[in-house]
């Protein structure tokens, strides 16, 4: 049940700047893990989300290893939180197009001949990475990918050389991508975006609003915002994948910079272990059943009776009616 099965193996010469280098990898899972696919494509039907993401500093030869599953809502004692489930993961030399094509591929391939079900996924999110994003277009054209919110956070802070100004980023850009980001559908997030591209550049800071039209305005890049998902509940981060990368490190503190040998015996089936061993039994839909929180039921009952959120409006022949929004 958790021994590592290997679903595919490859080389490719691949890009590195202007030189051309070979490359290579390994895609892997155990027959518990996969059975996390099985179930996601179940439980979310034509809603199939996923993420992806390559974690580093494991192998000593900067080789990257990349984890790949699905994203679902589980109930814990403290809450609602959205939960990473491992379906695979991709030991690669580069990551490359051609490399991400193999590992989506072999996730199609093997889903079909062990389950007969069809991995036809609706939305990705990613980090900022043309290559996956690539890859992703190639295998599913009709994905839409969700750029991680957190990420484009954290790549505006070190744009300081193209600001004219010294607290610009700090004062400006930091709060109005947060308005960004609370966008309640994608319509909304472009008139907004229009909105602070003219007021930055009426600040003399056009390097800043170019940087970010060219890289995050883009038709492939926009989707940063909480609405922008046609599937409700999928957010644009990566803060679930993440949270499952520090486990990793955590599991293989014992083999940072390891050589390959090492990477491929101890460290990979240590983690495959791991998730086998973790694995929720419940649900993976976008939601989780449970009775809502005093707070939050106290909350709504205070905007509902607020006077202020009510207003009138006509309705054939019923006039003035009371309504809320």
């Amino acid at each position: 049940m958790n021994a590592m099965i290997v679903l595919d193996e490859f080389e490719h010469m691949t890009a590195v700047g202007s030189l051309q280098v070979a490359s290579m990898g390994v895609v892997v899972t155990t027959r518990a893990l996969f059975r996390n696919v099985r179930q996601a494509v179940q439980d979310q039907e034509s809603n199939l989300v996923m993420s992806t993401d390559g974690t580093y500093r494991i192998h000593f030869g900067g080789w990257t290893l990349v984890d790949c599953g699905g994203i679902s809502v589980e109930m814990t004692e403290s809450g609602f939180v959205q939960r990473f489930r491992p379906w695979l993961y991709m030991f690669v030399r580069t990551e490359s197009i051609p490399a991400y094509e193999h590992l989506f591929k072999s996730l199609v391939k093997y889903a079909t001949v062990f389950f007969n079900v069809d991995v036809s996924v609706s939305s990705a999110s990613i980090d900022h990475s043309d290559a996956i994003a690539s890859a992703l277009v190639s295998v599913w054209p009709n994905v839409e990918i969700l750029t991680c919110w957190e990420h484009l956070l954290r790549q505006s802070r070190k744009q300081t050389k193209l600001a004219a100004g010294k607290d610009f980023i700090k004062e400006r850009v930091q709060p109005h991508l947060r308005l960004l980001h609370g966008a309640r559908s994608l319509k909304q997030f472009r008139a907004l975006a229009k909105r602070v591209l003219t007021a930055w550049k009426a600040e003399n800071e056009g390097n800043l609003a170019n940087w970010l039209q060219s890289v995050y305005l883009t038709p492939r890049w926009e989707r940063c915002s909480v609405g922008s998902s046609s599937v409700p509940g999928f957010l644009p981060t990566q803060q679930p994948i993440e949270s499952h990368h520090k486990v990793i490190k955590v599991i293989v503190t014992d083999f940072k910079k390891a050589p390959t040998v090492s990477v491929l015996n101890p460290v990979l089936p240590r983690i495959l272990l791991y998730d086998a061993t973790n694995i929720s039994s419940g649900n993976q839909g976008h939601f989780a059943e449970d009775s809502l929180p005093l707070g939050a039921v106290m909350k709504a009952k205070d905007h509902l009776i607020d006077s202020q959120n009510h207003a009138s409006y006509t309705r054939r022949q019923l006039k003035h009616q009371l309504g809320y929004f």
